[in-house]
């Protein structure tokens, strides 16, 4: 009997341990299934109009090297989203035709990718536009593709040809945004040093430009004979597009400008790192509306669908849709935070002039004490004195005591700030 009751205990926690191995192999399954099963945070870094209410946008997923695709969706479901293609590398913009027979994209690795609509086919051109390029859009004619690099050049490239047939070097910031003027004639180039670049088109040569901030300049559009202009400096401007004009701020955003649009209508709108949306109106008194995004990321990329209708696409939440709403046409309150801040600057840029200040600032304050209560200055003043005194020179201390018994009166022959004293005194005395 005994046997038979080992051999049955020795059975049963065989069994146990079976069935928790097997439960905890189980459960590590599941959870490796979850993460597989659990969709990487999309980046929504460009849109484009494609046709009808199909849209066009370039993705990544955090990881710059790793590869990304361009994909298609409708206004009406953004959050399906459709591989076309793929890069090799995270993709940074894209553009379509206004037939929307062919799309341009490119990518952090400089690599361009045509792709035909109806053939759906993809060629992808490595490194031709040499390297990461921020900005790209086809020219009026839809015949060629203008894009700007890290480096700071400007490149066109032609369809029919396959290869650039043009560059322009605007002084090595990063060209961060492109944007043609409504008559084709004009390119507005914005770069990481601050400046807008005017060049001339088709020809391509450079014909002036226009100093904005020292922030990088990150979002520039056309509005009549207007430039707005998003900047790093969280501001949004406006002026003329004229070399060396001077721009003026239409408000303060609460973040870095990402992205400025403008509908088929010429409706405006811009967007800052924070998700915040901004709605310049461009009448007499330049006002601006505001609204948030739903998306709780920042917001990376900006489309009108229609003049009620802006497609957003956020760092790591998609495309969320945003409707119309009273705050875009509720201007927002002056600027008047601005002053403070701008005198603040250089406050803190000059530390020593600061500490100087302060030092002034110390002397008055003790005159007046010198004034009215001379005695109470004194022993005040002493007591440091007396701790520097007895710790570097207890040798002193003993004669001190020997003559007055007093400590207090032995502090005069110690005290050598007191010849400053005096100077400090002297004019209370004169006065």
């Amino acid at each position: 009997m005994n046997k038979r009751f080992v051999d049955l205990v020795c059975l049963t926690t065989l069994f146990v341990a079976l069935g928790v191995t097997l439960g905890n192999a189980e459960d590590k399954a599941d959870k490796k299934k979850e993460t597989q099963d659990a969709a990487p945070a999309l980046w929504v870094t460009s849109i484009s109009p494609l046709s009808g209410d199909t849209y066009v946008a370039a993705t990544a997923d955090g990881l710059l090297l790793r590869e990304a695709q361009v994909k298609t969706f409708s206004v009406a479901d953004p959050t399906t989203l459709t591989d076309l293609y793929s890069h090799p590398a995270a993709v940074w913009c894209v553009d379509a035709t206004a037939d929307g027979k062919t799309i341009a994209s490119v990518d952090y690795r400089g690599n361009l990718v045509i792709y035909d609509v109806e053939s759906k086919e993809a060629k992808t051109h490595e490194k031709a536009l040499e390297r990461w390029c921020q900005s790209l859009t086809f020219a009026p004619d839809d015949q060629t593709i203008v894009a700007g690099n890290e480096a700071g050049k400007v490149m066109v490239w032609d369809l029919a040809e396959n290869k650039v047939t043009k560059t322009l070097e605007l002084g090595g910031q990063a060209v961060t945004a492109l944007a043609f003027s409504a008559d084709g004639k004009q390119i507005a180039a914005a770069d990481g040093g601050g400046e807008v670049h005017l060049i001339q088109w088709p020809e391509l040569t450079a014909s002036g430009k226009i100093k904005v901030s020292d922030q990088p300049v990150w979002s520039v559009v056309y509005a009549g004979s207007n430039l707005l202009i998003g900047s790093g400096d969280r501001n949004l401007y406006q002026c003329e597009a004229k070399a060396d004009a001077k721009p003026t701020r239409l408000t303060r955003a609460g973040d870095w400008i990402t992205e400025f649009v403008v509908s088929k209508t010429g409706k405006l709108a811009a967007a800052d790192l924070g998700g915040r949306l901004y709605f310049p109106m461009q009448n007499e008194t330049n006002d601006v509306g505001s609204d948030v995004s739903p998306a709780k990321s920042g917001a990376w990329a900006l489309c009108f669908h229609d003049d009620k209708t802006l497609m957003v696409g956020t760092r790591k939440d998609g495309i969320v849709v945003v409707k119309e709403s009273e705050s875009w046409s509720k201007p927002l309150p002056p600027v008047v935070d601005k002053k403070p801040e701008e005198e603040a600057k250089p406050e803190e840029a000059a530390k020593p002039e600061e500490k100087k200040e302060m030092a002034k600032e110390e002397k008055k304050a003790e005159k007046p004490k010198a004034e009215k209560k001379v005695d109470e200055k004194k022993p005040a003043d002493k007591k440091p004195e007396d701790k520097k005194a007895e710790d570097k020179k207890p040798a002193d201390k003993k004669p001190e005591v020997k003559k007055d018994d007093k400590p207090e009166a032995t502090k005069p022959e110690a005290e050598k700030p007191e010849a400053k004293k005096p100077e400090e005194s002297k004019p209370a005395e004169k006065k």
